[in-house]
């Protein structure tokens, strides 16, 4: 018996399993330096921002991450209406000794960006909760929390520009031929 629910992990361990090298250095390694290059930047010069100017920037990012959410959840809908073309279609990427096929494949990106999202948007929630309340560790931190959400942000925004990437291409093998 499972005390927790844990398999919302899957679809997290299927995406990093299907994931090439420069998915992972585009997705992953290029958000880490976005927020290591800024980091040094801010920790180097010194730089802060007021408690006011970091809740606001917050409610923006929480107003973004939604539409984003949205365009990923409309993604997902229009995939599944068009899934039995891409189920046809087959990759060379695996999971475990099973090959996986295009559908499946697209679905394991973009529920990933899905949860990715969310995530990042709960964080810029407490964030924007906690700086409400006046709390200390949020306002001593900020610069911290700030080159997170810089890192968070990149992956997602990262993440939606190789999905809409994937969706031309997925359109584009659907158009019908002339």
């Amino acid at each position: 018996m499972h005390i927790l629910y844990l398999e919302f992990l899957y679809p997290i361990r299927d995406y990093l399993k299907t994931l090439k090298l420069n998915e992972f250095l585009f997705d992953i390694g290029l958000p880490i330096l976005i927020g290591t290059v800024v980091g040094y930047l801010i920790f180097e010069y010194n730089c802060s921002i007021l408690t006011t100017s970091a809740d606001s920037l917050f409610k923006t990012v929480i107003t973004l991450l939604s539409i984003l959410i949205g365009f990923t959840v409309s993604s997902i809908t229009i995939l599944t209406s068009t899934g039995h073309k891409l189920e046809q279609i087959q990759t060379k990427r695996k999971i475990g000794k099973t090959t996986i096929n295009l559908y499946q494949l697209t679905n394991i990106i973009f529920i990933f960006t899905l949860f990715s999202e969310i995530i990042t948007l709960v964080i810029n929630l407490i964030a924007v909760i906690m700086i409400s309340y006046g709390l200390n560790i949020i306002e001593n931190n900020l610069n911290e929390l700030l080159i997170l959400d810089l890192v968070l942000l990149s992956h997602v925004l990262l993440l939606n520009i190789r999905n809409m990437s994937n969706f031309y291409f997925i359109l584009h093998i659907n158009k019908p031929d002339n």
